[in-house]
């Protein structure tokens, strides 16, 4: 009994470390880390008896247990905690008993030896409100009680009772096709399934929560369906056997990092009209060449990774204002934009802004001399009005290439010196 630490029912740590533990009788509660050690490599707990009147066992209980083989659960036992077995790599059976009601995120996460699992009619909460991750990085096989009112299982995969969700995939899987029927992909729910190559969506499916695909090393490709309308954060992230996506029409929200570090990705498509972008939704992919936002595709090697968020919400949301590009940057894409809608009012009337023009106009000089041109003929911007302020502006940016640009522009349409003339009396040649 010394080696337990109990207070008003609660076992608040074992400082033992014996190869078996029996629980004494009148424990009501396992506390948060009470099994949990700090070098998990040193544990030598391989079996442990939970006895009956025990109703909870708490967050990190037997956290990193790596060597703990065999768990006797209660019947009395209600609920279980998050992560309250993540990590028992040697774990391979566990009875859940029939009285339980909860279990929280990530409980079994990394119990790579775990075989199955049979979730009774009781367990009507799995995961919580915020959990996800339960059985992450477990080759077990699912099954659930026919009279469980909110589960089902169908070959191994754990859903919601009317298989609207996708709840939990475990790993060992190299294809899989989702049901027809299925909206939602859930939170992790084919994290860390490292064999999975390809995965097939249904038409019906309308949004992939986060994490959903995180650390699928192997899967080779996606193709998603016109009906889905949210990619959420993380959700394909670290997906590094990926090389090129299409993102549908239908999408409106992609969250933050949804394709980080899919390393090998090469070519994405972005549809016009994304209302909700999060940051870092492309970045640390080193081999991307090729970004296309509608009608307008750029390398990451030309603009720099530091800039790729600020082109995404400039190209796909059309914010205009954005001030996170450099200028040159910055109005090189709204060039590319209104090449591709020159009817497009509101880029139209942006770019006419005076405030906007002046650094605008110096953005040509990266652009064809073809294109330049056309900009210049058009008399909708540069003007006889506006000229001299422009060529003004030009020689304070010291953007000298673009000043004799623009005074032999002038020369030619509206009268004046040329760019020569200019240089010869400036320097009294």
């Amino acid at each position: 009994m010394e080696d337990f630490e109990i207070k008003d029912g609660v076992l608040i740590k074992y400082h033992g470390n014996d190869a078996e533990v029996i629980i004494p009788k009148g424990v009501t509660s396992i506390g948060r880390g009470a099994f949990a050690v700090k070098f998990p490599q040193k544990s030598a707990l391989k079996k442990v008896i939970i006895p009956e009147g025990v109703t909870h066992i708490g967050e990190f209980a037997f956290h990193q247990c790596r060597n703990l083989e065999s768990v006797t659960l209660p019947s009395t036992l209600q609920t279980i905690e998050n992560i309250a077995f993540r990590e028992c790599e040697k774990l391979e059976s566990i009875v859940l008993p029939e009285h339980l009601t909860s279990i929280g995120g990530g409980i079994f996460y990394g119990c790579t030896s775990l075989k199955d699992i049979y979730i009774p009619k009781s367990l009507t909460d799995i995961g919580g409100k915020n959990g996800y991750a339960m059985f992450t990085y477990c080759k077990c096989r699912l099954q659930a009680d026919e009279e469980n009112p909110a589960y089902a299982c169908r070959d191994g995969v754990l859903y919601d009772k009317q298989f609207r969700t996708l709840i939990c995939c475990p790993d060992g899987i190299t294809e899989f096709v989702i049901p027809e029927g299925v909206t939602t992909i859930g939170k992790a729910a084919f994290m860390g399934c490292t064999a999975l190559k390809h995965v097939t969506f249904p038409e019906s499916l309308t949004s992939i929560e986060n994490r959903a695909f995180f650390d699928c090393k192997h899967l080779t490709d996606v193709k998603f369906p016109e009906q889905l309308k949210c990619i959420d954060f993380y959700a394909f992230s670290i997906c590094t056997s990926l090389t090129e996506i299409v993102i549908p029409s239908s999408v409106n929200r992609i969250g933050f990092s949804a394709f980080e570090y899919c390393k090998n990705l090469e070519c994405i498509t972005f549809p016009d009209g994304l209302s909700d972008m999060g940051h870092d939704i492309i970045a640390q992919c080193k081999h991307l060449q090729h970004v296309t936002c509608g009608k307008i595709t750029f390398s990451p090697a030309q603009v720099g990774d530091r800039n790729l968020d600020g082109i995404l919400f400039l190209l796909c949301q059309k914010s205009l204002t954005i001030h996170i590009l450099p200028d040159n940057i910055k109005y090189a894409m709204i060039w590319e934009m209104f090449a591709h809608n020159p009817e497009d009012t509101e880029i139209l009337h942006y770019l006419m802004h005076f405030k906007h023009l002046r650094p605008a106009v110096l953005a040509l000089k990266d652009k064809e001399p073809a294109f330049m041109q056309s900009i210049l003929d058009d008399r909708r911007f540069v003007t006889e009005d506006n000229i001299d302020s422009l060529i003004e502006y030009a020689i304070e940016k010291q953007a000298y290439e673009i000043q004799v640009i623009l005074m032999n522009y002038k020369y030619q349409h509206f009268g004046g010196e040329d760019s020569e003339t200019y240089i010869k009396k400036k320097f009294e040649l």
